[in-house]
């Protein structure tokens, strides 16, 4: 049986790897989007039901901490705050670490996880809670 090591410990490209493998779970898709789910992700700032991760996407790039091209990925997707104005929940989130990957590789990745530092610890504690549930 294989063990996984503790995500501090996960090289830039097993990241991209869970984070393509998580993309394509529908249960854990749903189940990231529960107000439990957000809380966990969003612990930082005062949870309010509206919380919205593309402002957060904004204010890192405008505050040049992370690069442009997280903005225009952003801006280019399904998710975009033109194509969808209501409050896109955590699953895209998933969605989008997944298209910043495959537009611009693993430092990108890396970078949306600066933003976001709670992502993969928010998405194991959802696939373990899926798990016992099943």
């Amino acid at each position: 049986e294989r063990v996984l090591a503790h995500p501090y410990f996960w090289t830039e490209e097993l990241y991209a790897h869970f984070y393509w493998w998580a993309n394509g779970r529908k249960r854990l898709m749903d189940h990231m989007d529960s107000e439990e789910c957000r809380q966990k992700l969003f612990w930082e700032s005062t949870f309010e039901a509206d919380t919205d991760w593309r402002d957060d996407v904004r204010s890192a790039t405008v505050l040049q901490k992370v690069s442009p091209g997280l903005m225009q990925v952003l801006e280019e997707s399904a998710y975009s705050y033109a194509n969808q104005p209501d409050n896109p929940g955590p699953s895209t989130l998933l969605m989008y670490t997944r298209d910043v990957y495959l537009q611009y590789g693993t430092d990108a990745l890396m970078e949306v996880l600066a933003v976001f530092p709670n992502l993969t610890a928010t998405t194991l504690w959802s696939l373990d809670v899926l798990q016992r549930r099943a």
